[in-house]
């Protein structure tokens, strides 16, 4: 019993077997380790990017792209490239972050749905009260014919 407790003691102490090792720091990867060829693929000049366009996109819209198009997912592509040009109207201004332009059209976005949404609900009620209205001329045509 007491040889199990010891055993159990080093393996928690010991950083080489025990579970100290899993809460320790992992090396840190910085972007440019991580992105070796960041340049633009030929395809992506076909879908109209050009290369100031490119360097303005972060990382990750670099990593979608490349994959799509690498596997031959050109709807894809271009579907996002859609949105990223989209995206890229918001930063307009010299010195926009790309987090800000991102931000500026999910509130651009936003407030369009919030538009859609009251307009879809006051045409309900139009056609609410529409319906009411001619459900009750027909009620009063009817009570006259009587």
């Amino acid at each position: 019993m007491i040889a199990r407790l010891l055993i159990a003691t080093a393996y928690l102490l010991c950083p080489a077997h025990g579970f100290l090792m899993q809460h320790l720091p992992r090396p840190i990867h910085t972007l440019s380790a991580l992105a070796v060829a960041d340049e633009m693929p030929e395809q992506l000049a076909i879908l109209g990017c050009d290369a100031e366009l490119w360097e303005f996109l972060p990382w990750g819209a670099h990593r979608d792209l490349r994959r799509f198009v690498s596997t031959g997912k050109e709807d894809l592509a271009r579907r996002r490239f859609a949105t990223l040009r989209e995206m890229v109207q918001f930063a307009d201004r010299p010195g926009v972050t790309w987090d800000q332009a991102v931000v500026a059209w999910e509130t651009n976005n936003a407030e369009k749905l919030a538009v859609a949404k009251a307009q879809a609900k006051a045409d309900m009620m139009a056609r609410a009260k529409a319906k009411r209205e001619a459900e009750e001329a027909e009620k009063k045509a009817q009570q006259h014919t009587s």
